[in-house]
């Protein structure tokens, strides 16, 4: 079901033979609305990630027409916002100010819409494909305004955002959590060219400082500017969401984690480590992400918190406990963590030696195959595919049964790795995350005659038996 964005009718005009009305002026607003309307429709039964790539050139497209808008009525010597077309002699800046004062009117003016359909409507299947492109586009658009440099629009949304978190309708504090999530990845995605340009640029292994037509003063004061709004931004949105994290509601929790895995993710918002304030709000985050881990009633919001969480030498014990969880999703989340998020140096010999105790069981033939992508995927990968140089690392003298196992499920997958079907679940995820030179790789290397007594030995001892 799309989401109506009600519009006062056009005045009625009276007809006339001798002269012809002009056609109703282009207003912000109208063309946020037109490309806010068209995307809920067009993009509502995409993926997330391609619904925020198709978020990011909608928002580019926007603002492409929004900025011709403004340059049109500059030359025209009109008010941006007014309807009349009157002539008006605003400066520049009083322009951009208006501009931005209608983009955010009518981002509101959206989420309100959203809002109220979520709230008159029984059936969340009804609406959530359109909802969440609507706050994809308004995430977007809001976090990446170029003009903006105090983040008014920004600020706007997130501030709207935060007060639907606090209302009593579960549902509506969940979509408000998606919504700032939403956010968070915007801004964090958006401040990274900043700081780097700061930084300078790298070039034939010399560093060279950017070239920047105004003076470097100028433009490190607008970039530091950027970057301080956008970290406000992100304080206010997490504090907003920490305490949903704990929420009475099994929806709103999920959206919670969900929008708190934006701020762990070390691609993203590093370089904000600078900040005391970012830095005590993620730990504190992360705490209460663990405990959920843990202890949450919902089977799928410990897999997602499994899914979601740093992964560091204080939250990697935490995650190898989960591989004992109970449910099976939960304990392939966990297994995924580890390979996705961490590598055999990160882990000690006897964590890697109580993930396959745990991981390796036939109890379970799923958690006994990603347990075996986890082997194969990521260490095994990061010892270059030597199983001799990896089994030294678990330590075979007092752990040889585990040792044993290890080395039978390596040589199990390189022995079928190129067969077109496999009946073992592990092999089948193996060749999934491998290519044709990884495989014939692992193969190599894995399957390859090795001998146990040097070689030199063995013609010492030939030699004894000759004479």
């Amino acid at each position: 079901m799309a989401v109506s964005f009600a519009t006062a009718p056009p005045a009625a005009s009276t007809p006339s033979s001798s002269t012809t009305e002009p056609p109703p002026k282009t207003t912000v607003p109208a063309i946020i609305l037109s490309h806010v309307d068209a995307f809920q429709r067009n993009h509502a039964a995409d993926a997330p990630n391609s619904k925020a790539s198709s978020a990011h050139r909608a928002a580019a497209a926007i603002r492409d027409e929004i900025s011709q808008l403004a340059l049109a009525s500059s030359l025209e010597g009109l008010s941006v916002h007014d309807e009349n077309n009157d002539h008006r002699d605003d400066t520049e800046e009083e322009r951009a100010e208006m501009i931005q004062t209608q983009i955010a009117n009518t981002l509101l003016r959206c989420m309100d819409s959203a809002m109220l359909t979520i709230f008159n409507s029984a059936s969340k299947t009804s609406w959530a494909d359109s909802i969440s492109s609507i706050f994809h586009l308004v995430a977007s658009l809001a976090c990446s305004c170029k003009n903006d440099e105090e983040g008014v629009i920004c600020k706007a949304v997130i501030d709207r955002a935060i007060q639907y978190s606090l209302v009593e309708k579960d549902v509506i504090r969940a979509e408000s959590c998606e919504l700032l999530g939403m956010c968070i990845g915007h801004l964090a995605e958006g401040s990274k060219a900043a700081v780097s340009i700061l930084k300078g640029k790298k070039s034939g292994g010399k560093v060279k400082k950017a070239v920047v037509s105004s003076p470097p003063s100028d433009s490190k004061k607008v970039k530091e500017s950027l970057v301080e709004w956008k970290l406000e931004c992100i304080l206010s949105a997490g504090y907003a969401i920490h305490p949903r994290l704990t929420d009475k509601s099994v929806k709103v929790r999920t959206a919670a984690i969900s929008a708190a895995s934006c701020m762990f993710a070390p691609t993203r918002c590093e370089h904000y480590n600078a900040s005391e304030d970012f830095v005590e709000l993620t730990n504190t985050m992360a705490s209460t992400v663990l405990w959920l881990l843990s202890n949450d009633s919902s089977a799928s919001n410990r897999a997602l918190a499994a899914s979601g969480c740093a992964v560091t030498a204080d939250s990697i014990p935490y995650i190898i406990q989960q591989i004992r969880d109970q449910d099976v999703k939960v304990r392939e989340a966990a297994l995924d963590a580890l390979r996705e998020k961490s590598n055999v140096e990160s882990l000690t010999e006897d964590q890697k030696v109580e993930i396959l105790k745990s991981g390796l069981t036939k109890r379970c033939p799923s958690t006994h195959a990603k347990t075996v992508e986890l082997l194969c995927c990521s260490w095994m990968k990061h010892s270059k595919f030597d199983p001799i140089s990896f089994l030294r690392t678990l330590n075979p003298v007092l752990n040889e049964s585990v040792a044993e196992s290890a080395a039978r499920v390596i040589i199990n997958v390189a022995s079928t790795l190129d067969c077109e079907s496999s009946c073992d679940m592990g092999v089948e995820l193996v060749r999934k995350q491998f290519g044709a030179p990884e495989i014939r790789s692992f193969q190599e290397c894995v399957l390859k005659k090795m001998t146990i007594v040097p070689e030199v030995e063995e013609d010492r001892k030939a030699e004894a038996g000759d004479e």
